[in-house]
């Protein structure tokens, strides 16, 4: 049986071979790390997973996988951590030789994939600490298996020849975070060296990307807390912001909206953080957040909105003080 790619890739190829950019979440408030490496190990060790599925309705949507984890390290001075993300794209299509019907499978056409090893240097400043972070990794691209043309017509120039093409090259990000206990604050660039990546079919260039994030915690009463965060991201040429509001109860389930420049979008959300039961050696906690995009734009004629869905988990292990004992020699 033959695997064939849809037209329609060919056209959201185009546009990824003009302008890269990179994924993004509305709860970005979870993702520091990915995003500016100056972040890694400013707080207790952590574990991160996202999962977004964008445009539900449209066949071959992007869906997108992304896994943090950081910590931070006395011996370094500061914190180590790992950042790796899935994006798929396009459907990818199988003919039956007999019949020559035409089924689709969702999400193989075009994946990206990416894996960075984060550093961050700490230093006090003020009420708080300032991290100064790289990442170094590898971003690559898979153009998936054989391509079809929508209209039949064979050995079309536009159309690759290859199969399973793929091919990556080196990444970095930089970036500098600063955190008290109320207040955080970022600037980065990630794709600093705005590699090109050439397969046999494909050749594109990543686009250097900058970001700047902050978020302020605002007790309203005793039981409530207001949760403001704002990020602004840039490719050089086009820029957006992503505003959200939160209001925290309890310190344990949190609501909230997030809103993107242009109205694409207006995004509710939801979540948890809870504290489990620990011990003499480890305080940890688990969160969870959700976030459903209802769509503004005439995008919504054709899709059912975009999920996404964010699980962490949080450790601390609890250094034990060892308590000199003296004796009075009268009591021995």
């Amino acid at each position: 049986m033959k695997k064939l790619l849809c037209g329609l890739v060919l056209f959201t190829w185009s546009l990824a071979a003009v302008c890269q950019q990179d994924y993004q979440f509305n709860q970005f408030f979870n993702d520091k790390v990915s995003l500016n490496p100056g972040a890694t190990g400013l707080n207790d060790n952590c574990l991160g997973v996202f999962y977004r599925q964008q445009w539900v309705g449209f066949s071959g949507n992007p869906t997108t996988y992304l896994l943090n984890y950081h910590q931070p390290v006395k011996q370094l001075k500061g914190g180590l951590g790992i950042s790796a993300f899935n994006d798929r794209l396009g459907t990818q299509l199988q003919q039956n030789p007999s019949s020559g019907e035409i089924t689709g499978v969702d999400g193989n056409a075009i994946i990206t994939n990416a894996v960075r090893l984060n550093y961050s240097f700490h230093l006090p400043l003020g009420p708080g600490r300032l991290g100064l972070g790289l990442g170094i990794g590898y971003q690559g691209t898979n153009a998936g298996s054989d391509w079809y043309a929508i209209d039949g017509v064979a050995n079309d120039g536009a159309i690759p020849s290859s199969r399973d093409d793929s091919a990556g090259s080196l990444d970095l990000n930089f970036g500098a975070f600063y955190k008290t206990a109320k207040f955080w604050a970022g600037l980065s660039s990630t794709h600093l060296t705005a590699q090109d990546i050439k397969g046999t079919s494909f050749d594109y260039s990543v686009s250097r990307h900058y970001y700047f994030m902050t978020g302020y915690e605002s007790e309203l009463t005793s039981s409530w807390k207001l949760l403001p965060s704002v990020m602004v991201k840039s490719d050089a040429l086009s820029a957006s912001l992503d505003v959200n509001v939160r209001g925290l109860w309890n310190d344990f389930v949190w609501a909230g909206v997030s809103l993107r420049s242009g109205l694409d979008a207006i995004s509710p959300m939801a979540g948890l953080n809870y504290q489990l039961p620990g011990s003499q050696t480890l305080e940890h906690s688990i969160q969870f957040g959700y976030s459903y995009d209802v769509t503004l734009s005439d995008v919504k004629n054709f899709s059912s909105g975009s999920h996404e869905l964010f699980i962490g988990y949080c450790f601390k292990p609890i250094e034990l003080v060892i308590r000199k004992k003296h004796y009075n020699p009268r009591f021995l």
